[in-house]
């Protein structure tokens, strides 16, 4: 089931996104992201419309939009990936916006063959962020 998040659930949508990008993002140091935890609780996801996709009362995956048509993030808990789940959530935001963009590191590899199966195309390569490693932004339009 898909549904839109609530804001009792940030501590636990945080651990979800804390474990999957370390996971990863094998590439840049796990301390990085652990720096991050806290603004990702109390700022990102306060600020962003969630989706969650939940089985069995257990949240396994989010979709996160931090303004119209930019995914800022699709976190499939580890034991999860490759059930299906991004999909449905990408198949939702599909349904919402006639184009969506997002960021994801060059190196990380598993997600762009993901985004590119779903028809996102890089549209742009930009020098690394905090991480000095560079992101695509891709883009999909229906």
């Amino acid at each position: 089931m898909i549904r839109l998040a609530k804001g009792t659930e940030g501590r636990e949508l945080t651990y979800l996104w804390l474990n999957v990008s370390i996971f990863s993002h094998p590439f840049i140091k796990a301390g990085f992201w652990q720096q991050r935890a806290n603004a990702v609780e109390h700022n990102y996801l306060r600020t962003s419309v969630t989706y969650v996709a939940e089985e069995e009362g257990e949240i396994v995956g989010f979709i996160s939009f931090v303004r119209k048509g930019f995914i800022g993030g699709i976190f499939v808990a580890q034991k999860q990936q490759g059930k299906g789940i991004g999909t449905l959530l990408l198949a939702l935001a599909k349904k919402m916006f006639a184009t969506l963009e997002l960021d994801v590191y060059v190196k990380n590899k598993a997600a762009l063959a993901f985004y590119k199966q779903q028809d996102f195309v890089p549209v742009m390569v930009y020098a690394g962020d905090e991480t000095g490693e560079d992101s695509f932004r891709m883009r999909w339009d229906r």
